[in-house]
């Protein structure tokens, strides 16, 4: 039998095991990354389920940290709730209107392979590579935890990241107009995407 002494190291190193354990989520960020990559895959029928494929995909989406990427932590910190809310909204129906159609044509036709996946603090990175005929483009798919489940919070395709690109915009709306030329300006995109519908290319998942 265990002495007290024994027993307290044998009980110490136990907690600090528990403690250093990776935290557990109900999907991996690969198998976030291949259910998104499906769920934009499937061809919309005339039953409304587009709507219903983009509520899906939206839950694997972490458009409020996305949203507080895009200014700096005191920037954002400072907005009242109620536009911080606006602006995640406004975001979100954005890249539902201009991106989402684009990923469903270029998923549909291409092919998806899975590289690696790597972690960096509490983040995963989902490297992956979108085949459509000869042509070949990485994708590199940026997770974060949010309330135990791996979200997206942004995917690069080469050098271009959808959230870097959006954080270079917002700023430079911000530092000329403030926050509200930054409400304005997505307000205007948001209307230029009822208008326009444009077809996709490898290129304009960047």
């Amino acid at each position: 039998m265990f002495g007290p002494k024994p027993l307290k190291i044998a009980i110490c190193l136990l907690l600090v095991s528990a403690w250093t354990l990776p935290p557990l989520y109900a999907q991996s960020g690969k198998q976030v990354v291949q259910e998104v990559v499906t769920l934009l895959s499937a061809p919309p029928n005339r039953n409304g389920s587009q709507r219903s494929i983009y509520e899906a995909v939206n839950r694997h989406m972490n458009y409020e940290d996305m949203c507080a990427n895009l200014l700096t932590s005191k920037e954002w910190e400072k907005l009242p709730a109620a536009k911080k809310q606006r602006i995640q909204t406004m975001v979100q129906k954005l890249i539902e209107k201009r991106y989402y159609p684009r990923w469903q044509k270029l998923f549909s036709k291409g092919k998806i392979a899975f590289v690696g996946e790597a972690e960096a603090r509490q983040d995963v990175y989902v490297k992956t590579h979108l085949t459509i005929g000869k042509k070949e483009s990485q994708i590199v798919w940026h997770l974060r935890p949010k309330l135990g489940e791996m979200t997206i919070l942004s995917l690069a395709v080469g050098r271009k990241d959808l959230l870097a690109s959006m954080t270079t915009r917002f700023q430079r709306h911000l530092k000329e107009d403030g926050i509200d030329g930054v409400i304005v300006w997505l307000r205007d995109k948001l209307d230029e995407e009822e208008v326009h519908a444009s077809g996709p290319t490898s290129s304009e998942l960047k």
